[in-house]
């Protein structure tokens, strides 16, 4: 149950360090570089380093997906799609074409 607690702490931490709110949305993005399994690691490695127990890979998704569903990783193609979207509701038109025609 500790270990369970401490994996709780550790994903609030982490969430609240590099993610990004959508208030719009009702969710958090993460990075797109990181994977879940990378996050997993970076927790198994501090955790190590302090000598404490860590969660199963396993019973760390179900935390995840129990404790934090509204925490997403957006895929990099739907990342463009919002920077193109914030970038056409400022007026930067030509930035937008430049781009869209670089990904087709």
């Amino acid at each position: 149950m500790a270990k369970t607690a401490d994996c709780i702490a550790w994903l609030e931490f982490f969430v609240k360090s590099v993610g990004d709110h959508q208030p719009e949305k009702g969710c958090i993005h993460l990075p797109s570089c990181f994977s879940r399994s990378d996050i997993y690691k970076k927790m198994l490695e501090e955790n190590t380093v302090l000598n404490q127990p860590t969660v199963s890979l396993s019973h760390f998704y179900n935390i995840s997906e129990k404790h934090f569903s509204h925490v997403i990783i957006p895929k990099v193609i739907q990342l463009l799609f919002l920077i193109l979207s914030y970038l056409i509701r400022g007026g930067h038109f030509i930035v937008c074409f430049f781009i869209f025609n670089l990904i087709n």
